[in-house]
Formats: C-alpha cells, sequence, structure tokens
C-alpha cells in the first residue's frame, strides 16, 4: 500500500503533533521519515523505566498522537500511560507490543491507550492507525444514555415497533443465521440505510468475519481482515458506539465507498455486539445522507445490537460444536483399519496394492483449519446450550 496524501493540518491550521516514547531512537527512522513526508510533526521522547520524566515532557508538549511501548526496560508501563491519560484526556495514545494477548489488549485499553500496535510493525500500518485516530468522530459510552427517553410522538412510536420486531423475529425465527439477516433488513428500512452488517472479529488474531448483511442473504461468514476495518477494531476495543458523520475525510474509512461503488455512502454508526462482559463483533450501518442520527435512534439501534447477542453469541457455540465434531469424525475415521486389498500373483497388482494401502494409511488433511471465532470457554456460554440443544443434536447425529 503506497502512502496517501499528506494528513490536514488541524483546526489550529498547524501540523497535527506526534511523540514517540522509546528507548531506542534508530528503530524508528523509518517511520519518522514516513510520517514527516505526510505532514506531521514528530518528537522522539526517550523513555526509561527508572525515569518516568516523560510523562512531564509530554504534558508540556500537549501531543495529538503519543506512542509508547508496553513495556521499557523490562518494565510495565501501564502506571504511565494512566498518568498521561489523566494530564492530557485529547491525546490519543497507541501502545506498541510484543505480545499479542487479549489480557494485554484489556489492560492497555483500561490504563487510557486508544489502540495497540504489534511491534514490530510495518510503518504504512502505524501510518494508517495515526490517520484514523486523527479522524473527527463521535463516542457514545452505553453507559451514559439516560433512561427519560422521550416516548410520544411518530418517532418514538416507530422505533418501539422497530424493537417489538426485532424481538418477535429473534423469538420466532429458529435458524441463527435467517433471524439475523431478516433482524438488519428491518434496521436498513427504519434507518434508511443502504447496507447493514453484523461482523464478528478477534483481536489477537486480527481477522474476522462478515457473519451477516441486510441486501444479501445468502452472503455468511465471509473472512476478511480487520486492519481493514479501523472502526470495528475500535469497537472491540473499547466498547464504544462510534458515529463517523463523513468517511471521506480519513483515507482509511474513504475506502469503505472506494470499494463498495454500487451504493452511496457518507456516514457509518457502529454499535458493539456484546455477550455478557464479552465484546463478540459489530452492528455497521452505513448511511446514504448527512441529516445526522437523533439520541433515541441511538438507543433503538443499540437496544437491537443487544438483542442480537445472545443469538450471535448462540451461532458462534454452534460453529465451534460443529468443527469439533468434524474434527473427532476425521480423527476417528483416520484411526479405521484400512482394508488391504487380495494379494495378486502379478508383480503391477502387487505395487498397486501397496500404493493404494500407502493412500489409506496417510492422515487426512480436512478439518485441520482451526475456527479463528470459536469461544475458548463453552462455560461462558452455559445458558445457550439449552436453546440449541436441538440443533447441536442435528449436527451429532449427520457426523455419526
Amino acid at each position: 500500500m503506497s502512502p496517501v496524501d499528506p494528513t490536514p493540518e488541524n483546526t489550529q491550521g498547524t501540523r497535527y503533533k506526534v511523540a514517540i516514547v522509546d528507548a531506542n531512537k534508530s528503530r524508528f527512522q523509518s517511520l519518522t521519515t514516513l510520517l514527516e513526508s505526510q505532514n506531521l510533526s514528530i518528537t522522539f521522547i526517550p523513555g526509561s523505566s527508572h525515569d518516568t520524566t516523560f510523562v512531564d515532557t509530554l504534558a508540556e508538549l500537549a501531543p495529538d498522537i503519543i506512542l509508547i511501548n508496553l513495556f521499557l526496560d523490562g518494565k510495565s508501563t501501564l502506571a504511565s500511560i494512566r498518568k498521561i491519560k489523566s494530564r492530557l484526556a485529547k491525546s490519543k495514545i497507541i501502545v506498541l507490543t510484543a505480545h499479542n494477548s487479549i489480557n494485554n489488549i484489556r489492560e492497555s485499553v483500561k490504563a487510557g491507550a486508544d489502540d495497540f500496535v504489534l511491534d514490530p510493525f510495518e510503518p504504512q500500518l502505524m501510518l494508517d492507525r495515526i490517520r484514523y485516530q486523527l479522524q473527527e468522530r463521535e463516542l457514545f459510552s452505553p453507559d451514559t444514555f439516560e433512561s427519560n427517553a422521550e416516548t410520544s410522538g411518530d418517532s418514538a412510536q416507530a422505533n418501539v415497533n422497530v424493537i417489538y420486531e426485532t424481538l418477535r423475529i429473534l423469538s420466532e425465527v429458529t435458524t441463527h443465521h435467517e433471524a439475523i439477516t431478516s433482524v438488519l433488513e428491518v434496521i436498513a428500512s427504519n434507518a434508511n440505510s443502504n447496507r447493514v452488517n453484523l461482523l464478528e472479529g478477534d483481536l489477537e488474531t486480527n481477522k474476522g468475519m462478515v457473519a451477516a448483511t441486510s441486501d444479501d442473504a445468502s452472503l455468511e461468514d465471509l473472512p476478511i481482515d480487520l486492519e481493514k476495518y479501523p472502526e470495528v477494531r475500535e469497537v472491540l476495543l473499547n466498547g464504544n458506539i462510534i458515529y463517523i458523520k463523513d468517511i471521506t475525510q480519513n483515507p482509511l474509512t474513504k475506502d469503505i465507498q472506494d470499494q463498495v461503488k454500487s451504493i452511496k455512502i457518507t456516514s457509518l454508526l457502529v454499535f458493539p455486539i456484546r455477550h455478557r462482559s464479552n465484546t463478540l463483533g459489530s452492528l455497521n450501518i452505513r448511511l446514504a445522507g448527512g441529516e445526522g442520527i437523533s439520541e433515541r435512534q441511538l438507543k433503538t439501534f443499540f437496544i437491537i445490537a443487544l438483542a442480537l447477542g445472545p443469538k450471535v453469541a448462540a451461532k458462534k457455540l454452534l460453529r465451534k460444536h460443529k468443527f469439533a465434531l468434524e474434527n473427532k469424525k476425521n480423527e476417528e475415521e483416520a484411526k479405521t483399519e484400512p482394508t488391504i486389498p487380495e494379494a495378486s500373483s502379478d508383480a503391477t497388482s502387487d505395487a498397486s496394492a501397496e500404493s493404494t494401502l500407502d493412500s489409506l494409511l496417510s492422515p487426512s488433511e480436512s478439518g485441520t483449519e482451526p475456527d479463528i471465532l470459536a469461544s475458548t470457554n463453552p462455560d461462558e456460554n452455559d445458558s445457550d446450550l439449552a436453546s440449541i440443544e436441538d440443533l447441536l443434536k442435528s449436527v451429532e447425529d449427520e457426523n455419526s
């Protein structure tokens, strides 16, 4: 991917400032050269776990973007990240980490990080992440929604109807994919959206899938690279609701319109899909108009996203069990003793029989690819087991 057009100046007419905190300046030389070519101002600040004066230096500089390693001299910088965020609430913090574990990701976000990048990294990838963080967008925390929503008027009644129709579909339609697709169609109609997608994602692997879409009922579990969906990564990271009013203002989200030329997209709404304490994916609503979204609509769509959570978790659990059953079947087939062809006096027949035997004894290569989104803790989904017990039984019967 080649560098894009230079980053525009901020609202004060000056270049955006990027600060890099690390113990080794030389390894950021390529990144520095690229960022400076994109109209960004770069400052390198030596960092050490023994000397945290870099926090004061950052506070004086007030950069727009801060790159900091999760470990300096082998020690965690989480405490320093908390201090930085408390003094520079508007600065975006991108954490570099060589340990791409979900625990490191969660702890970094709790401390105040806005994104993380696996180290070592490609300079272009870092530029993309920086550009996304500089993009103007609104973030809404579901916890801040007021409970006294307006309940009168035609618009309020329309939202109630949407919620009712969603719950009816989820209750009556037994096929997971059909139910989810039907709900997405209801959302698209209510929001005047030309496409609504439900995506699942895994931050550890940086991979995901388009589980369903409103405009193609046949599309199911299409693999994607989360690097191309920065808004989904952000939702998986912090669980916030994201509203991007104009996707053309950022090169990364501008690609959405470039890739989907058949429909017009101006704005983007992204809601977290949650089940218990886990964010499984996102509900993406693409809008063609720029008239804005009301708080009532945000609440309505968030309620629908919450309602979809158990259905998505059940589908994910079913996918995991189907994969386990397929693996079990393959293992049993591999252990089955092959039938040895009858002996023949013909040398050619003997060679053929030996070749056949070798083929039968070779291990099966099917079913070895793991499901990147499979749940790692089936106990967390125990309440869903009963609701899909009949589906799992049918899968077992098919594989018995």
